[in-house]
């Protein structure tokens, strides 16, 4: 029987980063077998934040 691929499949991870509400801001694709610090850093660098106009949101101090 010819093998397909690793035993347990082929995957992939998603790293990404979020706001506070959740909503994503950058993301990258991995894979499985590859560890966490390539992704974190993929991630970092497609990170763009605007920076606050007239200053801080209505409510924060």
């Amino acid at each position: 029987m010819p093998s397909a691929g690793p035993r347990g499949g082929l995957t992939t991870k998603i790293h990404r980063a979020a706001d506070a509400h959740r909503r994503p801001l950058a993301f990258c694709l991995t894979a499985e077998q590859a560890r966490d610090a390539p992704g974190f850093t993929q991630v970092m660098a497609r990170l763009r934040v605007r920076a606050a106009v007239d200053g801080p949101e209505p409510g924060r101090t």
